[in-house]
């Protein structure tokens, strides 16, 4: 069997042109590589027996239609020398052997049919892998070349973005970028204390040309091809390190930042808070902080070190912090505490004198004296305080009804006064209430309501008489009947009310009646009060507890609705049976006594009197005794009734008679 020569593959005749027929092949100068031609692609001689029967079903050929039988350009010049013996994969030999093997005899024989087939398809596909993947490596060689000229869009170092730069541009933004870094300090960060070095003193810097060759420039990466086709994204940059400056440079930011822990002083001074110390204990890892570094810069300027870190219960970051808010806040500006009495402005410097920083748990807060605080006011404004004055109710010279509820004792209250003093120096208006201890006033009456006083519910007047010194003991009993105050269920006693009835409580004496006699007496003339205020209270619908007319009839006063006065004897008594309080008044004006009733109305009241019957003449009685007074005979004695009905609403509460006799008012002569 003829072998055809070896020569060689020149990858440049397959992707040439078609139109260029390649370049001539000296088969003289064989290089050192060959490529022996596949035995299945030789013309051998034809053996004796019968050609093979088509398979059955042909296997289909990789390529979309057969290549044309190679034997007419193969056909070697015939050899005597036997076939050399195929390899079970045959490889080309760096050289071809100068002669075959000595026993090939035994190994040629003719192999069957169907196994030579399949070993001729299979290196048909070799070779056409072969081409294939030489034409795809030289587009891939193409399109990497095509891909470096230009940096990939979306692109981007350290948020510079870089998209669609050539090399050189790219390599000049790089150039910036790397003295943008050196001009940025590197800050280590410990607790809150910096330590601040340039790049290039710490032994750092951006490779700009090594960055730069992760993204432009020609290369076989496919990550580049990649980026270019889908878009690049964020390229790490190279950086360089100086070891032996980068270690210096940690040790200094090791020395300068580790320390002992310090507690914070917070205080006042001069109504200004000072903040120092509050430092913590560091204790760095230079080790740890230095990979740290190189793991964080040039992505961070600001890089956390490694370290123990033990922080005091008040940090010098809090401690300033409160510092700043109390001098913004609390002492910027003066407080005002306002009073009914006064009102006191007080400067930061007046209270910041009784104020003090505290820390509880690790907060801080501001507490203010308020005990010496007070002192110190009530001794510049003694009128802060003041003493309780009671209530009291009474008329004016209109003889309205005033009441004023008295003045409650006020007392600054030293305990609260601090806390007002900061709710004030916290607040937009910076004002506050001062705070007292409060004396309620003594009230007119326990259990009075004042309220109930809304009006004149009853008022009564009779006339007085030519008698001077009977008119002054009316003004005086008038002036102890003024303001009494008689609460629900409670009853009114005239005697009580005047009492004590002597000279020396201020009474006369003056002309009485006693068993239908005219003499004199200390408080001659009260009973005309007992008339007057039992009126007053008749037409209030009052109970009347107790009263009897006198003896004979004065017509001055209603017949049979009047009533007298004689200590330890005779009085008058009537009760509060509503559910207001009451009070009464009393005065002596343009020759009449009133008395008057102010309440809430309550009932309605209906009078009269039926006629006088049993009327007898006066006449003349002789009297014998010192204390006679003679008189003119006055009026007849007679028998009379007087009616009262008392409502409440329409209802009917009270359905009374009074029947009273008269003794005629007989002429008196003294014997």
């Amino acid at each position: 069997m003829q072998v055809a020569p070896e020569r060689d593959l020149d990858l440049s005749d397959i992707i040439r042109p078609l139109d260029d027929p390649g370049p001539d092949i000296d088969d003289s100068a064989a290089p050192a590589v060959t490529v022996p031609v596949p035995e299945e692609l030789a013309v051998v001689e034809p053996e004796p027996e019968p050609e093979p029967e088509p398979e059955p079903e042909p296997e289909p050929e990789p390529e979309p239609e057969p290549e044309p039988e190679p034997e007419p350009e193969l056909e070697p010049e015939p050899e005597p020398e036997p076939e050399p013996e195929p390899e079970p994969e045959p490889e080309p030999d760096p050289e071809p052997e100068p002669e075959p093997e000595p026993e090939p005899e035994p190994e040629l024989e003719p192999e069957p049919e169907p196994e030579r087939r399949p070993r001729r398809r299979g290196a048909r596909a070799r070779v056409v892998i072969a081409v294939v993947l030489a034409l795809l490596g030289a587009a891939y060689v193409g399109a990497q070349a095509w891909a470096a000229q230009r940096v990939a869009d979306g692109v981007t170092v350290l948020g510079v973005d870089l998209s669609g730069m050539s090399e050189a541009q790219a390599t000049s933004a790089l150039a910036q970028l790397a003295a943008d870094l050196e001009a940025t300090p590197l800050d280590l960060n410990a607790a809150g204390h910096i330590h601040s070095v340039a790049p290039s003193e710490a032994g750092l810097a951006l490779d700009v040309d090594a960055t730069a060759s992760r993204i432009v420039g020609f290369t076989l990466d496919p990550a580049r091809l990649i980026a270019h086709v889908q878009g690049g994204g964020v390229v790490d940059p190279a950086v360089t390190v100086d070891r032996g400056a980068f270690v210096a440079a940690i040790d200094r930011a090791v020395e300068d930042l580790n320390r002992e822990m310090s507690e914070a002083d917070v205080r006042i001074e001069n109504a200004r808070v000072v903040a120092d110390g509050g430092d913590p204990l560091i204790d760095i890892d230079s080790t740890a902080t230095a990979e740290q570094v190189l793991a964080t810069w040039p992505q961070s300027s600001v890089v956390d070190v490694v370290a123990q870190i033990e922080q005091p219960d008040v940090t010098r970051a809090q401690a300033e912090a409160f510092a700043d808010i109390m001098n913004s806040r609390e002492f910027a500006e003066p407080i005002r505490l306002l009073s009914s009495n006064r009102d006191v402005e007080l400067s930061a410097q007046k209270w910041a004198a009784h104020a003090r920083i505290v820390e509880v748990d690790g907060i801080l807060t501001l507490e203010v004296d308020g005990e010496a605080l007070a002192e110190e006011l009530l001794e510049e404004f003694p009128d802060l305080n003041n003493d309780a004055r009671g209530a009291s109710v009474g008329f004016d010279d209109a003889h309205q009804l005033v009441v004023d509820p008295g003045v409650p004792g006020r007392v600054v209250d030293g305990e609260a006064l601090g806390d007002a003093v900061l709710d004030a120096a916290s607040s937009p208006s910076r004002t506050v209430l001062m705070p007292y201890e409060i004396t309620e006033p003594i009230p007119v009456v326990p259990g009075l309501d004042v309220s109930d006083f809304k009006e004149k519910v009853s008022s009564f007047d009779t006339p007085l008489t030519n008698e001077r010194i009977r008119t002054l003991n009316l003004i005086h009993a008038a002036e102890k009947v003024r303001g009494t105050i008689v609460l629900p269920g409670k009853t009114f006693d005239l005697t009580e009310v005047l009492s004590p009835i002597t000279r020396e409580g201020g009474y006369y004496s003056a002309g009485v009646i006693t068993n239908g006699i005219h003499t004199e007496a200390i408080g001659g003339g009260l009973s005309q009060m007992a008339t007057t205020s039992y009126n007053a209270a008749y037409f209030a619908g009052f109970d009347i507890i107790q009263h009897r007319q006198h003896s004979v009839w004065l017509p001055r006063y209603p017949a049979g609705r009047e009533s007298t006065i004689y200590v330890g004897q005779i009085n008058m008594v009537f009760k509060n049976d509503t559910p207001y309080a009451a009070v009464m008044n009393s005065y002596v004006e343009k020759g009449r006594l009133y008395v008057e009733v102010w309440s809430t109305p309550h009932y309605t009241v209906n009078s009269w009197a039926s006629s006088k019957t049993n009327v007898r003449p006066a006449g003349t009685q002789h009297v014998t005794g010192d204390h006679c007074v003679p008189s003119a005979a006055g009026q007849a004695g007679f028998t009379i009734t007087n009616y009262r009905q008392v409502f409440l609403g329409e209802e009917l509460v009270k359905d009374e008679a009074d029947t009273w006799t008269y003794r005629p008012d007989h002429a008196i002569v003294c014997d």
